[in-house]
């Protein structure tokens, strides 16, 4: 409903919020159409054949997955609604596909939430490869230390060893 069709005392009761609800009171002025006591809906005030179920002018249609998406490009649909109930990185996907079919998106805030997700994603993945990459670096550098360390020890144990005073080599 528009926000013209407002509920009766909603301006002393906050919880009423705008939202319409009929008048159903005995003593209720709304509902016998008193002057000043808001406009309440009834027939005439519908919205004209031409633009009933249109968003913007947009004729549109709500879109789950990319079967969706080619059904309301043959029905020409010049618009879609990404349904709520789909993740960010499908979003993600319907919305690059949607803009190649040329197709206009309602719901561009989920969209680039998605993309914004999905580019955040590819960097996490970006950061830890580049991660793995040094550890493994460290793990190399620390197993050849290990083996020069191993030669210098084979090194040392080799070599014969003197005794002070005798001048002979220990066996």
């Amino acid at each position: 409903m528009s926000k013209r069709f407002k509920t009766q005392d909603y301006h002393r009761l906050k919880r009423l919020g705008t939202r319409w609800r009929k008048p159903k009171g005995r003593h209720s002025k709304q509902r016998v159409r008193k002057p000043g006591s808001g406009i309440k809906a009834s027939a005439g005030y519908r919205t004209p054949r031409e633009t009933r179920y249109s968003v913007r002018g947009y004729s549109v249609a709500m879109v789950a997955n990319e079967a969706d998406l080619e059904r309301v490009k043959a029905m020409d649909k010049k618009a879609i609604i990404i349904a709520s109930s789909i993740g960010s990185r499908k979003t993600a996907v319907l919305g690059a596909k949607a803009k190649e079919l040329g197709l206009h998106i309602m719901n561009m805030n989920k969209l680039r939430r998605a993309e914004k997700l999905t580019a955040a994603l590819a960097k996490r993945r970006e950061s830890k490869k580049e991660e793995k990459k040094k550890e493994e670096a460290k793990a190399k550098e620390k197993k050849e230390a290990k083996k020069t360390r191993e030669a210098e020890e084979q090194k040392e144990n080799a070599a014969p060893v003197q005794h002070e005073g005798t001048g002979k080599a220990a066996i």
